[in-house]
This record gives C-alpha cells, structure tokens and sequence, in this order.
C-alpha cells in the first residue's frame, strides 16, 4: 500500500484502515471530520492527465444535479486535496460487492439477481436521463448495502471513466475504455460511446451472477451469444 504523508488529508478526511488497492489509488476507511462520520476516501495521486481526467469525472458525477441523491448510485459527495493527493469522499458501504458475493457463494437465485438488475437499470436510467454514460458497469464496481433484512441494496459506483455527451471525446486510436467481458462488441470495435453499452453491460453482470466463469475465463463480447 502506497504511503500516505498524513493520517489527515487537507485537515477534514481522518484515513483508518486500507479497504483496497487499485491502479488509479487506495480506498479507505475513513472519518469526515466535518460531520462527524465514518465515510470511504478514494486516495488518488494526482500524476498525470489520466489521473486529473479520472477525477474531474468522478467529482462531476458526484455534483451533477440529482444524481448524487439517487438510491442507487454512488458518487463521491465531496473531495478534498493536499498537495499531489486528492480525495474523493463517499458514504461507506457495509456488504461488498457483487463480484465477492459470487466469488464468496456462487451463483444466486434467479429472483435476487432479477431485484438486483432492476436496481442496476434504474441506476442507469437515472445516469442517462442526465447524460452520462458509465462506462465500465461490472459486478466489482455494484456494491451491495446489507440492511439486515430483505434482498441487498445495490448501489452503482466507480465514475472515473464515465462520459457526458458535451464532453470533448480525446479517446487515442485503438484505445477501448472498459473491462473485457464487460463491454459491447461495438466498444471493441472502436465505436462511438453510446448508453446502450452499459445497457449491455448491466446484462452481462447478470448472467456472471447466474452462471459464473473462473477467473479469466469470461467469453468476450463477440463470443457471446447475441
């Protein structure tokens, strides 16, 4: 885990404990100072273009105009920088993620992935409406609140790559945003960003949550069936 210089970033957000690790940054548990309350922080190094780019999306989902207040997405509510670090701020999430549910139980009920892909859609639906399209809809990126009775809550998170249709597209030729196995045969083929391919996506965690392959063994997008 990369050292952080300080226990306090920009004297609001108190880092606690390591939650995970990823290629942009480190999420923690953590406590907002301003309220008071346990929160997650997105730790990212601010060391080039990708980086900045990652974040302005991140903080822009967080702040456009109801999407931060829908019951199933998960943008940060806040941010705060020190120096080259800037932390993203979200409500802490007590249930994981999608992909450990399946890789803890194995496949689930029809009728639970059914609850959870019609939260999922509505998460998307709300994105759309806006103008925003996600991107990169997998089962790591669906997190899952536990309210100690009924079906799990989901909630959609991780906007570093998400598009607005009045954002300038700077994509390199050749260069596919996404994970593989999550991501529409027109993705693949270079095709413009479009929010039928979350669409695509939120149908391919459903059949990984009914049907799930072994680690890197997920048909790409021109293998499955259409």
């Amino acid at each position: 885990m990369t050292s952080i210089m300080s226990d306090v970033i920009a004297g609001r957000i108190e880092l606690l404990d390591p939650l995970a690790r990823g290629a942009t940054g480190s999420l923690w548990r953590a406590i907002d100072r301003r309220y008071g309350a346990i929160c997650a922080a997105k730790v990212m190094r601010q060391r080039d273009g990708a980086d900045v780019l990652r974040f302005v999306r991140e903080q822009t989902v967080g702040t456009a105009q109801g999407l931060g207040a829908h019951p199933h997405l998960l943008p940060p509510y806040t941010w705060v920088a020190e120096d080259d670090t800037v932390v993203l701020v979200m409500p802490l999430v007590h249930g994981g993620t999608l992909s450990g549910a399946v890789a803890d139980h194995g496949p689930l009920a029809p009728t639970l992935v059914a609850h959870l892909l019609r939260q999922l859609l509505d998460a998307l639906s709300a994105m759309h409406s806006a103008s925003w399209v996600h991107r990169d809809v997998k089962p790591a990126n669906l997190l899952l609140a536990l309210s100690g009775e009924g079906d799990p809550h989901l909630l959609l998170a991780d906007f570093g790559i998400a598009l607005h249709e009045s954002d300038v597209r700077l994509t390199a030729t050749g260069l596919v945003n996404g994970t593989p196995g999550y991501m529409a045969p027109e993705v693949l083929e270079g095709h413009a960003c479009d929010a039928s391919q979350d669409v695509w996506a939120a149908a391919a965690c459903a059949l990984e949550a009914l049907a799930p392959q072994p680690r890197g063994e997920r048909p790409a997008a021109h293998e499955l069936p259409s």
